[in-house]
């Protein structure tokens, strides 16, 4: 695929090969938390979980305060009764309800996202400093094309997020679940009474939205790491070192790409005068002898 430079001495193309395998591997090893070759170990995966558990707190906290809300019979009354007559249902009061309130979580899910971004990239940009450090060319290239990248997964990654959140929109189920749910919150029998008050009626209103909220909750907590992790680690990763082994084919820029920092090329230069000095020295003590 690569010719060496015959009229380098230091053979570009194969060192640069080099070098950007073995960054990719280090990649790959990255996202599945195994040993590098270079560079300190990195647990990609420490700030993720702590992301993923501030996302569950997010869920639960906006749960619990939204539960204490319409517990009150006024703020129910203000806020979602409508045109209903006292003591009817409305499947659609409580559609409107357990959609608003999982929609309240959108965003704090798109700030989620975003964190995760970030904590990802650094990971991203230490490994390339481990890996590139002396070779300044080589490693501005390889940080563009992390940033590039890492705004092109962000980006779809929230478009996926949003749409998840469009589908949960839609209140559904498996009936099984959902009456097995029903019967954890239902501690004082509301769903069993035949005639029951407007207070009690509010009452059962409120178990059937925990329910449901349970489990809308619980499908978030999971769905939204879920796509996190498989847009910001699986597919960057998969995209960078696609991106890394285009840029050494382009083979105009190969040399630009392995030009030292001056001051690590200074002290190369030194140490092969230094051998070579010392190669010499060892040469002529060999005639003397």
């Amino acid at each position: 695929m690569f010719s060496p430079d015959s009229g380098t001495s230091r053979r570009p193309v194969p060192e640069v090969l080099r070098k950007v395998t073995a960054f990719t591997q280090d990649v790959h090893s990255l996202i599945a938390h195994k040993k590098l070759k270079c560079g300190e170990k990195i647990n990609v995966f420490s700030p993720l979980r702590k992301e993923f558990e501030r996302w569950k707190e997010i869920l639960e906290s906006s749960g619990n305060n939204f539960y204490e809300k319409i517990q009150d019979q006024e703020v129910y009354e203000e806020k979602y009764r409508g045109k209903e007559l006292p003591g009817f249902d409305n499947f659609e009061t409580f559609e409107d309800m357990v959609t608003d309130q999982i929609k309240q979580s959108e965003e704090p899910a798109i700030s989620v996202l975003k964190n995760a971004g970030d904590c990802i990239k650094e990971m991203f940009l230490q490994l390339v400093n481990s890996h590139f450090k002396g070779f300044p060319n080589l490693l501005r290239s390889a940080k563009n094309h992390i940033e590039s990248v890492k705004q092109d997964m962000e980006t779809t990654a929230e478009v996926m997020l949003r749409k998840q959140f469009r589908m949960e929109m839609v209140v559904y189920t498996q009936d099984k679940y959902y009456r097995d749910t029903l019967s954890q919150y239902d501690n004082n029998n509301h769903l069993n009474k035949k005639v029951m008050s407007d207070e009690a009626k509010l009452q059962e209103l409120i178990v059937h939205i925990k329910s449901y909220y349970k489990i809308a909750s619980e499908r978030l907590a999971d769905q939204i790491p879920i796509v996190i992790c498989y847009q910001m680690l699986e597919e960057l990763a998969s995209e960078v070192n696609k991106k890394m082994l285009q840029m050494i084919q382009e083979k105009d820029k190969i040399e630009s790409l392995l030009k030292e920092d001056h001051d690590l090329g200074k002290k190369r230069a030194d140490l092969q005068s230094r051998q070579k000095s010392l190669t010499e020295a060892r040469e002529k003590l060999d005639t003397f002898c």
